[in-house]
């Protein structure tokens, strides 16, 4: 009995080390699709977020560049506007004052700063400051226009000297 008890045991045991063989076995097969399943989960969740990233920053930048065309429409008006209050020595500073007031909405503080201390003084450095921050606004940086003259372009010579 003792040698059907041993035998018994072995081939018990021989059983036990084989399921859990097979059980581990199992295992790394149901954890590899697992594993790929959560992969595929990762790699979907990454893919929409970087679209949503993607149309947030385009969304972005086609707002910045109306706001920059909304700029460079209204810095043209503005030229327009000073070139005929200069021709008419101040006369005509309604168009002035509409283009002041929208530079509120559409330019940056300092041109419509620039612009107030033109309407308040109008003089040839203050033309000057209006046309360079107009140009510092849409990126053009030129520091060597610092030193160029502005011409008095008037039919009477109406900008005062600095």
């Amino acid at each position: 009995m003792k040698k059907n008890s041993n035998f018994l045991i072995v081939v018990l045991s021989i059983l036990a080390v084989i399921s859990v063989f097979i059980a581990v076995y199992s295992f790394l097969a149901v954890l590899e699709q697992v594993t790929l399943i959560v992969t595929s989960i990762i790699t979907g969740t990454f893919t929409i977020a970087v679209a949503i990233i993607r149309y947030a920053l385009e969304v972005e930048r086609n707002a910045e560049l109306k706001r920059i065309e909304l700029m460079q429409e209204n810095y043209k008006n503005i030229i327009y506007s000073l070139k005929e209050y200069i021709r008419n020595n101040g006369s005509d500073n309604d168009a002035l004052k509409t283009v002041y007031l929208e530079s509120w909405i559409a330019g940056s503080e300092d041109v419509v700063i620039k612009i107030k201390s033109f309407m308040d003084k109008r003089s040839k450095q203050n033309l000057k400051n209006v046309l360079l921050q107009m140009r510092k606004d849409v990126g053009l940086h030129d520091e060597k226009l610092l030193d160029v003259p502005i011409n008095d372009f008037t039919k009477t010579g109406g900008l005062e000297d600095d």
